[in-house]
């Protein structure tokens, strides 16, 4: 998938700021001009919101059972193990997001993915994952104590 296509979507807002310059500097300080790629804040500023949505594992398991099959908020209560609350508010978010859309069908609601595009992105994920956890990167992504609370992760 291309990233930038990655970036266009959800329907995160967009602004007109100026784009940011990617340089690649080497050890020896040269600089590759013709390699330069243009990253515009909004981007990266959609792609941090991305992050931080995907971030949450409630949101994230939510959007994996999806990925199976659409399922009401009952049966996403017990895939996620979380109140129907809860469940109801990380809904509304990845709905606001775009990822999620609503179907109903007669007295319930049905969730599905909107869009084979986040289908490949969980895919990715997952497959990113599986291959951090091979060379056990994540274990390594562990916070060193600092500052008064001296706390973690």
């Amino acid at each position: 998938m291309d990233p930038q296509e990655l970036l266009r979507f959800p329907s995160f807002l967009c602004d007109l700021t100026p784009p940011l310059r990617v340089v690649t500097i080497f050890q020896d300080g040269n600089r590759m001009a013709e390699d330069m790629a243009t990253v515009t804040t909004s981007s990266v500023q959609r792609a941090t919101k991305l992050a931080k949505l995907l971030g949450n594992p409630v949101r994230l398991r939510i959007l994996l059972a999806l990925r199976e099959k659409p399922r009401c908020v009952a049966e996403l209560m017990r895939v996620t193990g979380r109140s129907q609350a809860n469940v109801s508010q990380h809904l509304m978010l990845l709905r606001a997001a775009g990822m999620v859309a609503a179907d109903r069908e007669g007295m319930r609601v049905v969730y599905r993915l909107r869009d084979r595009k986040i289908d490949d992105l969980l895919d990715r994920i997952v497959e990113l994952a599986a291959a951090f956890d091979e060379l056990d990167y994540l274990d390594g992504m562990r916070r060193k104590p600092c500052g008064p609370g001296k706390r973690g992760w």
